[in-house]
C-alpha cells in the first residue's frame, strides 16, 4: 500500500515536471517568435517611413539620384521579404490565417515597384550604350540628379500614395507606432511585442489589411499596375 502511494506520488511529480517543462519550452518559443516578429514589424516601419521621405524629395525636385534608387530598392526588397516571412509563419506553420486571406499581393507589388525603378536605370544604360547597370556609376555619381519625365513622376506619385496606405495600416493595427510618422516608439513597441507579441492577433490583421489595401488600390489604378508589372 505504501509502495503504491510512493509510485503514485512519483507519477504525479513526473507529470508536473513534464507539464512545467512543456510550459517553459512554449514560453521560450513564444519569446523567440515574438522577437522575430518585433524585428520584422520594426523593419517594415523603417522601410515605409524612409521610402516616404525619398518619394517626397524626388517629387519636389522632379529628379532622382542613383543613391535614392538604391535605397528604395533595398527598402522595398526588405519590406516584401518581411511580409512573405510573416505570411509563411501565419499560414504554413501555425494556420492562423489562410492563403485566401493572405494572397501575397503586397509582397509581389513591392517587387514590381522595384522593377519600375530598375527600368529607369536600364533606360539610361540603353541611352548611353552601356553594357550593364554597374556601368552607371562610370558616368553618374551616386548623388547626381537624374531628371524625370511626366509619366515617371506620375507613377512615383502613385507609388507614394500606396506607400502611405501601407503606413496607415501599420499605424492602425500595431500598438507602439507613432501615429504621425509611422515609426516605432521604441520603448512602448518593444515592451509590447518583444516578449509575447507573437500570441497577439494584430500582426495577422496587419497582413490581411496589407493585402486588402493593395488589391483595392491596384483595381483602382489599372495603369499603375500595368506599368510596374510590364
Amino acid at each position: 500500500m505504501k509502495y503504491r502511494k510512493i509510485v503514485t506520488v512519483l507519477i504525479i511529480l513526473l507529470i508536473l515536471c513534464f507539464g512545467f517543462y512543456q510550459y517553459m519550452d512554449k514560453q521560450h518559443y513564444v519569446r523567440y517568435m515574438s522577437h522575430q516578429l518585433s524585428g520584422a514589424v520594426s523593419g517594415m516601419s523603417s522601410a515605409l517611413y524612409n521610402n516616404q521621405i525619398m518619394y517626397e524629395e524626388i517629387l519636389d525636385s522632379r529628379s532622382i539620384t542613383l543613391e535614392q534608387m538604391d535605397m528604395i530598392l533595398s527598402y522595398n526588397g526588405s519590406f516584401g521579404v518581411k511580409v512573405r516571412e510573416l505570411k509563411m509563419i501565419a499560414v504554413n506553420f501555425f494556420e492562423r490565417a489562410s492563403d485566401e486571406e493572405l494572397n501575397s499581393i503586397t509582397a509581389f507589388t513591392a517587387s514590381d515597384i522595384n522593377s519600375f525603378f530598375y527600368e529607369i536605370q536600364w533606360d539610361i544604360v540603353y541611352e548611353e550604350k552601356l553594357d550593364n547597370l554597374s556601368d552607371l556609376t562610370t558616368i553618374l555619381s551616386k548623388n547626381e540628379r537624374i531628371k524625370l519625365n511626366e509619366d515617371e513622376l506620375e507613377h512615383i506619385h502613385t507609388i507614394q500614395a500606396l506607400n502611405s496606405l501601407w503606413r496607415e495600416a501599420l499605424i492602425n493595427n500595431i500598438n507602439g507606432i507613432n501615429p504621425d510618422t509611422g515609426t516605432v516608439n521604441t520603448d512602448l513597441f518593444f515592451d509590447i511585442y518583444r516578449e509575447k507579441g507573437f500570441i497577439k492577433d494584430d500582426w495577422i490583421n496587419l497582413l490581411i489589411d496589407f493585402d486588402s489595401i493593395t488589391t483595392e488600390f491596384l483595381e483602382e489604378h489599372e495603369k499603375f499596375e500595368a506599368t510596374i508589372t510590364k
